[in-house]
Formats: C-alpha cells, structure tokens, sequence
C-alpha cells in the first residue's frame, strides 16, 4: 500500500492518539458509505437538481475502490 492511500494524517495521529484516529477514520469511511447510498437512492430529477448524475456517483464509486 502506499502512502497516498493512507487517509491518516500525522498531524491527526499525534494530536489525538493512534486509538482516535483510527476511530476517526473508520468513522469517516462508514459516513461516505452511507451519504453515497443514499445518493444512489435518490430519484433521478433530484441528482440532477444538486448537479449530479447516476454516472458521477458510480465513477465516484469506482474510484474509491481503486484506492483501498
């Protein structure tokens, strides 16, 4: 793995702690998981209303998955 994959910061590590940051982490991979299902839930007039399409939310998924 390299390190641009690595969304634990230093910084974050030595202010918080590595049990934090780590929980911090999880967190903020769990919260993404859940915004992009409910974006992939939402009806096609509303993605459009925010500036969005079916495609950018599945290319925006893709590309997570290349990054882990």
């Amino acid at each position: 793995m390299s390190d641009r994959h690595v969304t634990l910061h230093l910084t974050h590590v030595r202010r918080t702690g590595l049990g934090a940051a780590v929980f911090h982490f999880l967190l903020k991979r769990l919260r993404h998981r859940r915004d992009m299902a409910h974006l992939a839930d939402l009806p096609d007039y509303l993605l459009e209303d925010v500036g969005l399409s079916r495609s950018d939310i599945r290319k925006h998924a893709q590309i997570r998955k290349t990054l882990r």
